[in-house]
């Protein structure tokens, strides 16, 4: 687990790079580029390839592993788009931002997408930093009864635990108390700097992994 948590970070930076299109692979010249490559990963799909999301400022990146038959789908957080800025809002206020439901569907693209072109038996991981890492933790609480799409590593992200609650309330129309038993079990990973205005916007939901 230890290594995933290092390869999400890095894959949850390289989601802010600009220079992320369709058509680009990890480059040869990018540091971070190289140290993915070396641990065996590779470029996959992105959503401006599945014309997803670009004009609701929405932007997420897969890349896979092949020999580990591992999926990462990663989402990017605020960069100063008017909609990042309502999903910020929405999180503070804690509901569901409208942002998840783009990246829900670009989930759902890369999740038909490798079922399509390989076997069974793939892992995928959702990662994200700040309202990236929200995201993520939010596609892998909606495929919580699919242990192989349900593990989201999030960094320095805004707590999520009522937008869970009222996200597995809709999907299960469960009881308060099923739906408190159902986010204590999530497969939740928050990679925590110390407190401050984000990352303490809500209470958090799953483990909690105290940066440096």
């Amino acid at each position: 687990m230890e290594q995933y948590i290092k390869d999400c970070s890095i894959i949850s930076y390289l989601a802010y790079d600009n220079l992320w299109k369709s058509s680009k692979k990890l480059s040869d010249k990018d540091d971070y580029g190289n140290l993915l490559k070396e641990q065996g990963w590779r470029y996959y799909i992105d959503s401006l390839k599945l014309k997803i999301g670009d004009n609701e400022g929405y932007y997420g990146v897969a890349f896979i592993h092949r020999n580990k038959k591992l999926i990462v789908i990663s989402h990017r957080g605020t960069v100063g788009h008017a909609e990042n800025y309502r999903a910020d809002i929405e999180l503070s206020q804690r509901t569901i931002p409208y942002m998840f439901y783009t990246a829900l569907i670009f989930s759902s693209k890369v999740h038909h997408k490798i079922a399509k072109e390989q076997e069974k038996g793939w892992q995928i991981i959702h990662t994200g930093h700040s309202l990236g890492g929200s995201l993520a933790i939010l596609c892998a609480a909606y495929a919580y009864n699919y242990p192989r799409a349900s593990l989201a590593i999030a960094f320095d992200n805004p707590g999520t635990k009522t937008a869970i609650q009222s996200l597995l309330q809709t999907i299960t129309q469960s009881d308060e108390e099923e739906i408190e038993q159902i986010a204590e079990n999530l497969n939740i990973i928050n990679c925590l700097t110390t407190p401050n205005i984000i990352n303490t916007t809500d209470q958090h939901v799953g483990r909690i992994l105290q940066l440096p």
